[in-house]
């Protein structure tokens, strides 16, 4: 069964205030930046226009959430441009995570809406659901167990008023523990999304980027609203966040900013949890995940991708892009080819090595190792 409950009061009122335990100032922020790492500005001077040109929603996916939830939503509610809207999807809590959004809900001056699933759904098509019922020109989407640096809907705002052809935006992390304490690594740097990466991102080259891994967390990003109409529905086979990047890279610009927004809390429980820190956690994770299994959904979700870029139309029908993804679509097959006739598994990373297929689509050299070791 749906339950869905609203709450807009009539008179506004000052959010509460919000620190979490061991926060920055935004002057402390900018100091601890990393050395040539330049802060994401607001107006250019730090400022933020109140006099907002569109509507914010932020999307929230719970499930027994509990125990982080109240800090997450509070950092919401300090934020120097506060969200037009909040709209839950509760995932079927058993725990009393819809008790803590409904009292948070009462001391806002702005719409929070909630709906709890009639069936479990799982992360990803949750995150659908709460997408769909959203009301907002941009969509933010909000894990329930992060924190926000206070101005993260405002530099997001900001970008998007800045440029009309952007599509879709996304920030660094700053990965904590579960105390909410800083570790001083950034997701970004897990992901070895360095300076040259980012410029070619930010210059044109998004698709090519993120064809080759997903560079995007859900919980660092943001989109407008009409993209949900070409990235909606989202295959069972893709994670929301890459699903969603590939399809706004298809279809128009994107952005990175080179600033962590968002307090990633690294614990046992989350659903996705951050990038692998080191090489020999890296080669573990790749040694028990790489089965044929995996390279089997590699073959699936580049098929979707092609089929989907096919039947959207001129938007995302650029020749360019389908060579590059029916490329991807062999370079899968022969993967996969390698875990069936192990006689050949040689000679074809060989001859995917001298394609260059393993730069375009994988990471090199590892990549490369990996098909002819695992």
């Amino acid at each position: 069964m749906l339950r869905s409950f609203f709450y807009a009061p009539k008179k506004p009122k000052k959010s509460p205030p919000f620190h979490p335990p061991g926060q920055l100032s935004n002057a402390d922020a900018k100091r601890r930046l990393p050395v040539g790492r330049k802060p994401f500005g607001i107006d250019g001077l730090g400022r933020f226009d109140k006099k907002a040109t569109m509507t914010l929603s932020v999307a929230l996916c719970t499930f027994n959430g509990e125990r982080f939830l109240l800090n997450q939503l509070q950092s919401i509610a300090a934020q120097t441009r506060l969200p037009d809207e909040i709209v839950v999807c509760d995932d079927r809590s058993q725990d009393a995570t819809t008790a803590v959004i409904g009292e948070f809900a009462r001391r806002v001056n702005f719409k929070v809406s909630l709906c709890v699933n009639a069936e479990r759904l799982g992360a990803t098509q949750n995150f659908a659901r709460a997408f769909s019922l959203c009301s907002g020109e941009i969509l933010v989407p909000c894990d329930q167990d992060d924190v926000w640096e206070p101005d993260k809907l405002a530099v997001l705002d900001s970008a998007f008023r800045d440029d009309p052809r952007l599509l879709l935006a996304f920030h660094d992390l700053a990965v904590v523990t579960p105390e909410g304490i800083l570790t001083g690594g950034t997701q970004w740097e897990r992901l070895g999304f360095g300076q040259a990466l980012q410029a070619r991102v930010n210059g044109g080259e998004a698709f090519e980027s993120l064809l080759r891994f997903n560079l995007v967390t859900g919980a660092a990003m943001a989109f407008r609203a009409s993209l949900g109409r070409t990235a909606l529905p989202i295959p069972e086979c893709f994670v929301h966040d890459e699903w969603i990047a590939l399809v706004a890279a298809a279809a128009g610009r994107v952005l990175s900013i080179d600033r962590p927004l968002t307090r990633y809390r690294q614990h046992g429980r989350q659903a996705i949890g951050p990038a692998a820190p080191n090489l020999i956690t890296q080669f573990r994770h790749a040694r028990n995940s790489m089965d044929r299994a995996h390279f089997v959904r590699m073959v699936e979700r580049t098929r979707r991708l092609r089929e989907r870029l096919t039947a959207a139309g001129d938007a995302l029908r650029e020749t360019k892009r389908l060579s590059l993804v029916e490329e991807k679509l062999s370079h899968a097959q022969a993967r996969l080819r390698m875990r069936d006739q192990t006689l050949i598994r040689w000679p074809l990373a060989f001859g995917e090595a001298v394609r260059g297929r393993y730069g375009r689509f994988g990471y090199g050299f590892k990549s490369f190792l990996q098909d002819l070791v695992l």
